[in-house]
């Protein structure tokens, strides 16, 4: 039976890693535009959409590329969710591809290869990220994309590749200083293969690198050019200087997401490590291995960052190595106990299953984490009557789901970045900076008579920076709306403005 099993695989096994793809692609696809907008997602769509109605001339380029496949998402299927999400997705059934790539590339193992995509295509935190109008699974598909062609050059040193492959590298760190990871790599391997070869240099064609010496020369120009025209003032991100406890909270917070979606596999990735050094496949350390530890440093321990997303980066490389390492085992085994290796991979799968976090079923809703509420604006603005007179902490959504029946009349001074130097400049301004619409400062400002609907969610509520607005209208309100799901919730508020008698 086990051979009948075995030989299907081997004969049809191709079509069913395809109909494993697609249907993984599926997944992402799956009610796309249903779930509510959060805010970072409108952060990242607005100038798209400003562009697209021409309100702009140009994008801006720190996030050019992902603007820009929102524009052309835009006239394909006009401004919606579903639009401003679907290049995520695209980006994500990409890397599926790349994921692949890499992994036969180095490895030059299909089940290694296979296995990893596996899990790419059905791990949770994947599926979440490739259905959010935001760029992280373009700065994934990005990075694969420099890991593939450092693997090129490395297996077959064509100047084609090269020239390529730094060009490529260059763009691509105009987009997000993350990427300046594999130019660290890229680097990194070049001096090792230099090393390698220092014995051969007086041989060495130099004059056959000539138009790789003219790229690199000219990309060097052009950003010496830049450092001297910037302003040395400007504040670069992983010079943050942070407390000790803060630093090591960081860590363990990351450690924890990656135990929680990722289970077993998490310190098989570290495991791999040693088994690389071991065997001294520094070629593989190098390309794998030293990212991951470069990226984690630098979100960890240089970067104020928080959120759990931005490890979303450096998944490719704990599945590859991951994967790496499972089949390494499994091969060893196979070559003197077949069925102990039949039973290790069988048990090591199904410990993998549980332990780590799946989605194998479509879902509309897909929950991120704590550090990123995701409450359902979509249905709280569905209740709002046309011309209905809207408050809201965040009155970007308010112009994304009322479109042509716009109303939002005041704005709530919310800090929602948790830094200093960002609440004194909100305090200085007397309007949202996105929308242009007046903060409200007092309820005395406010007709009377008239209804207002305060649209509050639980960032407003715990970061509004004037506490009395909220203190105010709990004395004459009346809730309309109440979607009170854990960090998520929202309410729509409904307020008039008219004194109420006094009760004895």
């Amino acid at each position: 039976m086990l051979k009948k099993i075995k030989n299907f695989f081997k004969k049809y096994y191709f079509h069913i890693f395809i109909w494993i793809v697609f249907y993984s692609v599926f997944l992402r696809f799956y009610n796309l535009g249903v779930q509510s907008f959060w805010i970072d997602e409108w952060f990242s769509s607005y100038i798209s959409m400003e562009f697209f109605n021409k309100n702009i001339e140009s994008l801006e380029l720190w996030y050019f590329l992902h603007n820009i496949s929102q524009v052309f998402s835009f006239y394909l299927f006009w401004v919606s969710d579903f639009s401003a999400r679907f290049p995520s997705l695209i980006f994500s059934a990409i890397n599926i591809v790349f994921i692949y790539l890499i992994s036969i590339n180095l490895f030059k193992d299909k089940k290694w290869a296979i296995f990893a995509t596996f899990l790419f295509c059905f791990l949770y935190w994947e599926i979440t990220w490739a259905r959010q109008a935001r760029f992280y699974s373009l700065l994934q598909l990005l990075f694969s994309v420099n890991t593939y062609l450092i693997i090129k050059i490395i297996n077959n040193f064509k100047i084609i590749y090269l020239n390529i492959s730094i060009i490529f590298l260059y763009i691509w760190i105009l987009f997000h200083p993350f990427l300046y990871a594999s130019v660290v790599v890229f680097l990194l391997w070049i001096s090792y293969k230099i090393f390698l070869e220092r014995k051969n240099l007086k041989k060495f064609n130099f004059k056959k690198y000539l138009s790789t010496f003219f790229i690199i020369f000219f990309i060097s120009s052009f950003e010496f050019y830049k450092y001297l025209n910037i302003e040395k003032t400007i504040h670069i991100p992983w010079t943050t200087s942070l407390s000790e406890d803060i630093v090591k909270w960081y860590i363990s917070a990351y450690i924890r997401h990656f135990i929680e979606h990722l289970g077993i596999l998490y310190y098989i990735n570290i495991f791999s490590f040693f088994l690389l050094w071991y065997k001294k496949d520094f070629k593989s350390l190098i390309v794998l291995a030293f990212p991951f530890l470069f990226i984690f440093y630098i979100i960890s321990q240089k970067w104020y960052l928080f959120h759990t997303r931005y490890v979303l980066i450096l998944y490719p490389l704990i599945l590859v190595l991951s994967s790496y390492f499972i089949f390494y085992i499994y091969d060893i085994l196979k070559e003197k106990y077949k069925i102990l290796s039949i039973s290790y991979i069988f048990i090591l799968f199904f410990i993998i299953l549980f332990s780590a976090k799946f989605s194998f079923l479509p879902k509309t809703n897909y929950q991120i984490d704590f550090t990123s509420p995701q409450p359902n604006f979509k249905w709280a603005y569905k209740i709002l009557e046309k011309n209905s007179k809207v408050i809201s902490g965040f009155p970007m959504l308010c112009k994304w789901y009322f479109q042509d029946k716009w109303t939002c009349v005041y704005s709530l001074a919310i800090d929602y970045v948790w830094d200093k130097n960002k609440h004194k400049k909100i305090l200085d301004r007397w309007k949202d900076n996105y929308t242009n619409i007046a903060y409200l400062w007092d309820l005395d400002n406010l007709k009377a008579s008239e209804k207002y609907y305060f649209v509050i969610d639980n960032l407003s509520i715990n970061w509004i920076i004037n506490k009395e607005i909220l203190k105010n209208i709990i004395k004459n309100w009346k809730i309309i709306f109440d979607s009170w799901k854990n960090y998520n919730n929202i309410k729509i508020i409904e307020y008039s403005n008219t004194p109420q008698p006094s009760h004895p």
